[in-house]
């Protein structure tokens, strides 16, 4: 039996790809991609203000998730490639993308760099439909390590 302190308050499930909020609370890092999609950038316990710009920003919190991998490798496993299969059949990315867009002003460091290398001096419209494809080339190259 998983501890509840190990369980998502979203999804009640053991933790996968666990994310901890600067207000300390902690979910899975696809329960709360969904839970930003349907309400707004803030925790799902105590409505704190998600202080990251962007949700793409989310770091996993590595120590949570090898504690929870080795207390159920099997199950652990199990849920991270339903999660995965789920995040591709709803189209999450796209959706957050959508709703929360990626700008040089109000994205990380990272993306905020990569954006203006990709996007030079292109016309407004020809600069989306690359900074799009790009980013989806950049989401294909990461997924295998987020």
């Amino acid at each position: 039996m998983v501890s509840s302190e190990l369980k998502c308050s979203l999804c009640l499930q053991m933790f996968v790809k666990p994310v901890t909020l600067s207000c300390g609370h902690t979910f899975c890092k696809y329960c709360l991609l969904q839970f930003f999609l349907r309400r707004s950038l803030s925790c799902g316990l105590c409505s704190s203000e998600f202080v990251t710009k962007h949700p793409f920003d989310l770091k996993v919190n590595v120590v949570v998730n090898n504690v929870c991998r080795s207390l159920n490798t099997k199950m652990f496993l199990k849920a991270l490639k339903t999660q995965a299969k789920e995040m591709k059949a709803s189209n999450l990315e796209q959706k957050l993308l959508k709703k929360y867009p990626l700008h040089p002003d109000s994205c990380s460091e990272v993306y905020s760099t990569w954006y203006r290398e990709q996007i030079g001096d292109q016309s407004q419209m020809n600069r989306l439909q690359l900074l799009y494809a790009k980013f989806m080339q950049l989401i294909e190259i990461l997924r295998p390590y987020v």
